[in-house]
């Protein structure tokens, strides 16, 4: 158990790290984007300011929780439960509406939310 407490916490660094960088490489990813008019580039830029956004609040609110609480309680075991949904649900909505896009750094994404919410199935269910 002890194991997988220092794993969940490397992984959430990672993607604490990895929300940070969606949000900073926004701007590289639109300019290559173009056969898009205006305001099609500015939906795609708020929508992926806002994924990165999200993606940094799991990973930050996953390791407050790991490093604060103890994994023992039962609201901290059902917060990892409820992490690994919404998680999971959004790793499935990127993969629905983002995979007809050859970027990186969105099947990046959307890998790395699998794991991470299967990560947090395994640590609610051990």
């Amino acid at each position: 158990m002890i194991f997988l407490k220092y794993v969940s916490i490397i992984f959430d660094i990672i993607v604490l790290a990895f929300g940070i960088f969606h949000q900073l490489i926004v701007g590289g990813v639109i300019t290559r984007l173009k056969d898009c008019d205006e305001r099609d580039l500015r939906l795609y830029l708020m929508s992926w300011i806002s994924h990165g956004s999200y993606i940094t609040f799991l990973g930050v609110i996953s390791l407050v929780f790991l490093l604060f609480y103890s994994d023992i309680m039962l609201n901290t075991r059902i917060f990892y439960l409820v992490l690994a949904l919404s998680s999971l649900i959004f790793s499935i909505h990127i993969g629905i509406t983002s995979f007809k896009y050859d970027i990186p750094p969105i099947k990046i994404e959307f890998f790395l939310l699998i794991f991470y919410s299967l990560l947090h199935f395994i640590y609610y269910f051990i």
